[in-house]
């Protein structure tokens, strides 16, 4: 089949330095050309395509010959060899696959091996089309296949030092932190990815279940000792302050420097800066949009609206929270087309024409009207009530409103 190329990898000054032959997705795979460094996409050319696989021998070997060769002082390229050799598709046997194994067990990279490979691998980006390629060249491919490591368990030599032992990690810069913020604000959470975060913590032990004392630490000047005993839980504690804030401290701590004994009042309410609100405000925006609400679809029971009625008798919403609510309805009613108020309106009466409250007869009406008419105010000095003009006005009331 005529689907085998010859590629190049190039230099930043355009001079090749590795000539390969291979087809699909052979000339950007890292692992398979050995000390060679793998250059970003747009310096790998694809020189000759649409070749058997014996022409794309004859040509990389022709390649080779005219650049010449580094390791024996013939030319500019990083090739071993004179190329037209290789086999295409070859599988290692198991036998085959034991020794290499058995090789490289235990084998450890330098550090400056180590630097190769990671310089290596910065700032190499694919373009989407051969991400498309890759993408579609795994599909199916790893369909009920076992990880070669399903169960195994490796061990570290005695004398093996971790590389990060010691190190302390460095802080995020600005720019970094600023990157992870916003690639969290573009992230959304589907509802079945919940499930499954649920179901996978179902029966897990938390790290900290059992374990006493501090877990943040409450006092700088002490050390976090696990079953340590909380500030403020044996007998005789007392409070300090200094002038801000209190601390409850055992009898047996010492009263650090700057805080005196005794409590201050607590705060009625706290209160948000204008600064702190907009900047809450910012940090929301955006972070709902696509996600599905947790109560969708769900129906409250009998019992929980009771209990929400119950706590809202009495409750009476201050003048500035009446206008608020006010402005906020106005403002919505106002951007609302004539259609869709029409439409709102013919299904509020299509809802209540079913509730038996709000069927009155002709009768039920006038009746309605006589009484009004017939009715007076009283008061007390205090409320006012309405009466029938036949009834006796009581003791302590007054006519008037």
């Amino acid at each position: 089949m005529n689907n085998y190329y010859v590629y190049m990898y190039l230099r930043e000054d355009g001079t090749p330095y590795y000539v390969g032959k291979g087809k699909d997705y052979r000339a950007y795979h890292r692992t398979t050309h050995g000390l060679v460094v793998l250059p970003p996409a747009d310096r790998i050319k694809k020189v000759l395509q649409g070749l058997t696989e014996e022409q794309a021998f004859r040509n990389e070997a022709d390649f080779i010959a005219w650049y010449g060769r580094l390791d024996n002082n013939t030319g500019i390229l990083e090739n071993r060899t004179d190329g037209g050799d290789g086999i295409s598709g070859y599988k290692h046997t198991k036998e085959t696959k034991e020794k290499l194994r058995q090789s490289s067990t235990g084998r450890y990279y330098s550090e400056e091996t180590r630097k190769k490979i990671s310089d290596n691998n910065k700032g190499l980006k694919r373009s989407e089309e051969i991400k498309k390629k890759m993408s579609e060249d795994r599909k199916g491919k790893r369909t009920g296949q076992v990880p070669w490591n399903k169960g195994k368990t490796y061990s570290y030599p005695e004398d093996y030092v971790p590389w990060n032992k010691g190190k302390k990690l460095a802080p995020f810069s600005e720019d970094t932190i600023k990157k992870m913020s916003e690639a969290a604000k573009k992230r959304i959470v589907t509802e079945e990815t919940r499930k499954k975060m649920a179901m996978r913590m179902k029966g897990q032990i938390p790290w900290n279940k059992g374990i006493t004392g501090w877990v943040r630490g409450h006092r700088k000047d002490k050390v976090n000792i696990v079953g340590a005993r909380k500030p403020g839980t044996l007998p005789g504690v007392f409070y300090i302050n200094n002038g801000v804030d209190n601390r409850r401290l055992n009898p047996t701590d010492i009263i650090p420097d700057g805080w005196i004994k005794g409590r201050l009042p607590r705060k009625k309410k706290w209160v948000l800066s204008e600064e702190t609100k907009k900047k809450i405000g910012n940090s929301n925006k955006g972070k709902l949009i696509g996600r599905i609400p947790w109560n969708k679809g769900r129906k409250q029971s009998p019992e929980y609206g009771r209990r929400i009625s119950e706590r809202q008798i009495g409750t009476k919403a201050s003048e500035e929270t009446k206008q608020k609510m006010s402005e906020v309805q106005k403002k919505r009613w106002s951007i609302i087309t004539d259609d869709v108020k029409e439409t709102i309106g013919k299904k509020i009466s299509e809802r209540n024409k079913g509730n038996p409250q709000l069927k009155k007869t002709k009768e039920q009406k006038d009746n309605l009207s006589k009484w009004f008419m017939n009715s007076i105010y009283i008061n007390n000095g205090t409320e006012n009530r309405r009466i029938q003009k036949d009834v006796v006005i009581p003791d302590g009331w007054v006519k008037g409103k």
